[in-house]
């Protein structure tokens, strides 16, 4: 009886982690996870694998993910020597904030000169409109650009990944 009930929550819970939506909630569903199956490994007996699995499933991992997804919660603008930064300020920033309100990041405005580990969009002026450069690939470039279809002062440009940066 045990073992079935054990069995349908595994189940129930990893259709469940399939439809969730908010990382939180999926880390946490994880750790839940590896409860009932540390469960389970207690119920036939194998208690040296559950309370590995207790440790290590439901406790470390789930701090690593926590850790690491916690540092995705931003959105890195770079701005190259030659944009205005008066234009940029009363153009280009209410709208990049207003998207990264819609998709629950921080926006982090980086100017030449100031050290970046990573870049999401990178912008420059040409003529009278801005560039935004962003990898080719990234998901947060292409909702972005989505996002700035209808505006006439920024295009874009998208490249392939460049390791070196």
């Amino acid at each position: 009886m045990l073992e079935n009930a054990l069995l349908i929550s595994l189940i129930g819970l990893s259709i469940w982690m399939l439809t969730v939506k908010k990382r939180f909630n999926l880390i946490l569903g994880m750790s839940v996870f590896s409860l009932l199956v540390a469960a389970l490994y207690a119920y036939y007996r194998a208690l040296d694998v559950a309370l590995a699995e207790v440790a290590v499933g439901s406790a470390i991992v789930p701090i690593i993910f926590v850790i690491a997804t916690s540092h995705q919660r931003k959105f890195f603008v770079y701005l190259d020597q030659n944009v205005s930064l008066v234009n940029f300020d009363e153009k280009c920033k209410p709208l990049l904030e207003d998207f990264c309100e819609k998709q629950g990041l921080k926006l982090v405005v980086c100017k030449e000169g100031q050290r970046v580990h990573y870049k999401d969009v990178w912008v420059y002026s040409k003529e009278l409109e801005f560039v935004f450069e962003g990898q080719k690939y990234n998901k947060l470039v292409t909702r972005l650009v989505k996002y700035c279809n209808n505006t006439s002062f920024i295009s874009f440009e998208r490249r392939e990944i460049n390791e070196e940066e």
